[in-house]
């Protein structure tokens, strides 16, 4: 997968921190700037604990409606945005954390968004 930001939210300092949040919010400018297409949301947790315990779901929804998807999930310490291999957008978004099994995690959740119908590639309209 490729990264759209320059740094992972789990890893910045403030001040890159701060540089991440600006990204984030250009690339959800750029996302707004599309077609509101029809999308498939596929959310699956992909954290120790709760990827056992959870199954994925899927949501059909408007492209312009993915913040109200993410605001359904635990975000406390917030996401990271990529385009996989196929130019799908895929958010990781990282919520509280927990101990399980002797070990220290956060809730953690993959939102894979894809377009129904023909749609060129994320990659394409966001000129990442």
């Amino acid at each position: 997968m490729k990264r759209l930001t320059t740094y992972s939210i789990l890893t910045s300092s403030d001040d890159k921190e701060e540089q991440h949040m600006k990204e984030v919010e250009a690339i959800f400018s750029k996302i707004y700037g599309l077609v509101n297409y029809l999308c498939v949301y596929d959310i699956s947790y992909v954290d120790k604990y709760h990827s056992k315990i959870i199954k994925p779901k899927y949501e059909y929804n408007e492209l312009h409606n993915f913040e109200e998807i993410l605001e359904k999930t635990d975000f406390k310490n917030g996401i990271d945005i990529f385009l996989d291999d196929e130019d799908t957008l895929v958010f990781i978004v990282y919520g509280q954390g927990y101990k399980y099994q002797d070990e220290y995690s956060l809730v953690t959740t993959k939102i894979t968004v894809s377009t129904i119908g023909k749609f060129e590639a994320f990659a394409e309209f966001l000129k990442i």
